[in-house]
């Protein structure tokens, strides 16, 4: 199938969670079940986790060289760094490519 024109060229993300073992624990309550999704107060606090786990991910795009913020040369390197990753193609790709020189080294 064609890619529709709303996603092309640009970056798409699906974020999913799954909650396998211990959900009680997790959750705080005595027992999960699947009518507790019908329950809006605990349905809004499954959201937010999401919402606040989606935020703890390290997004190198987010780096913008602003230098009025950058106050040392190891946050100068650091943003650098992270420009030079984002050209490279991102994170995942800087591993492989880390991974295949190990490799060929080896």
């Amino acid at each position: 199938m064609p890619i529709p024109e709303l996603f092309s060229n640009n970056n798409v993300l699906r974020y999913e969670q799954r909650y396998m073992r211990r959900l009680s624990a997790t959750f705080k309550v005595e027992r999960v079940t699947g009518a507790m999704l019908y329950d809006e107060s605990f349905y809004i606090s499954l959201l937010k986790r999401w919402r606040d786990m989606y935020r703890a991910i390290s997004k190198i795009n987010d780096a913008v060289l602003d230098f009025n913020t950058i106050k040392t040369k190891q946050q100068l390197y650091r943003m650098a760094l992270l420009a030079w990753i984002g050209d490279v193609g991102g994170e995942i790709e800087m591993l492989n490519q880390i991974a295949e020189n190990q490799n060929a080294v080896n």
